[in-house]
C-alpha cells in the first residue's frame, strides 16, 4: 500500500512480491521537468512491467537507456505500465516524461 501523491508514482511491478522493493532503485520525481524515473535490474530477454499511478497527469513519452520500453495504458486511465526489456541481465535506467 502505497499513499497518494499530487504527481505520478510507481505502485508495483510483476517481478518480485515487494512490487518493486528489489528490482527498482532511485525511482525519483523531477517537477520541474515533470519526469518520473528510476533504475530497473532486468532480466535477460524477459520482460518486466512497472505499473505507474497517473494521478492526474498524462504521460507524454519513456525512454530507456538500454533495450526496448513501453508505455501501455490499460483500464479507466488512472494507470500505466512502463514494459521494460533488455538482451542482457542487469540496470537499465528509464524514464517517464508527462
Amino acid at each position: 500500500v502505497r499513499k497518494a501523491l499530487g504527481h505520478p508514482q510507481v505502485l508495483s511491478t510483476d517481478r518480485h512480491i515487494l512490487q518493486g522493493f528489489l528490482e527498482l532503485d532511485n525511482v525519483k520525481w523531477d517537477a520541474s521537468s515533470k519526469t518520473l524515473s528510476g533504475t530497473a535490474d532486468l532480466v535477460e530477454n524477459e520482460a518486466m512491467n512497472i505499473v505507474v499511478a497517473l494521478n492526474g497527469y498524462t504521460p507524454a513519452g519513456c525512454d530507456s537507456n538500454s533495450g526496448s520500453h513501453e508505455i501501455i495504458t490499460e483500464g479507466a486511465g488512472s494507470t500505466v505500465k512502463l514494459c521494460l526489456k533488455n538482451n542482457k541481465s542487469g540496470k537499465v535506467d528509464w524514464k517517464i516524461n508527462f
